[in-house]
């Protein structure tokens, strides 16, 4: 039986080597250097790598450490009665950290459909599309411009003490400001899966600025692999832009940094 710090060991050399071929996968694409050749997306790519990395070896730590019980990858052979899978397989349900295709069928790349148009018949006559009306075209040029005194997302907030505070804030995204309202001291969490805005030195999605991300909230407990301390694994998801955090419990509990984006 491997002790501790062999596991701990083969954990680091799996880390390593995943996230090292995301950082050379995604550093052949040209598109991820700036003008002066520094890789900037590669290296993003490598640290959320070795962030999922380590947020799966957490929860694994955890799971293995619950006594009264066998974990294993699925629950088969003598005993099962016993057994608790550590991997999940695809439902209904939202995918999570061990849920894993358990067929080909899952895992093989589409296959593109060839239509034959010969057997068709005739399509429908082609018309121009309207041009957009006035309002959508305005918030589509306030979307990519931030005019109006707009600014950049997040702008409002910059440099603001924020606890207890309602803002008006752009948002990545948005064609407009939202309205964003920020716990006070003592006020529970949102729910999971509240739009939320969060403010944390340690935050940055790939279209925001440092210390500010946008998104679903949501947040696990998970177990430090190495010191067995409890740390609560914060979440901000966005299509593109999916960004977390990791806090100790007792910084969890103060943590105030959270405002909702109010539905208007």
């Amino acid at each position: 039986m491997m002790g501790a710090h062999s596991i701990r060991g083969r954990a680091e050399k799996v880390i390593d080597v995943v996230s090292d071929r995301a950082w050379r996968i995604k550093s052949t694409d040209i598109k991820s250097t700036d003008i002066k050749g520094t890789d900037t997306k590669g290296t993003d790519t490598k640290d959320l790598a070795i962030q999922e990395l380590k947020e799966r070896i957490d929860e694994w730590a955890k799971e293995a450490s619950v006594g009264g019980r066998i974990l294993a990858y699925e629950r088969k052979g003598q005993g099962k009665e016993n057994i608790v899978p550590l991997l999940e397989r695809p439902g209904i349900r939202a995918w999570r950290n061990f849920t894993v295709p358990m067929s080909m069928r899952e895992v093989e790349p589409d296959v593109p459909l060839i239509m034959n148009s010969m057997h068709l018949g005739d399509a429908p006559r082609w018309r121009v599309r309207p041009p957009p009306k006035k309002e959508e075209a305005d918030a589509d040029e306030r979307k990519n411009t931030h005019d109006e005194g707009s600014g950049p997302p997040f702008q409002a907030l910059q440099g603001q003490e924020l606890a207890g505070r309602t803002f008006s804030v752009w948002l990545p995204g948005e064609a407009e400001a939202r309205k964003v309202r920020f716990m006070a001291a003592g006020d529970p969490k949102p729910p999971k899966n509240t739009q939320v805005v969060v403010a944390h030195p340690d935050l940055r999605q790939p279209d925001g600025v440092p210390g500010f991300a946008h998104g679903k909230l949501g947040w696990k407990e998970l177990q430090d692999a190495e010191t067995g301390e409890p740390r609560i694994n914060l979440r901000i998801r966005r299509p593109g832009a999916t960004t977390s955090l990791q806090l100790s419990k007792s910084e969890w509990e103060a943590f105030s940094g959270i405002g909702t984006v109010v539905e208007e």
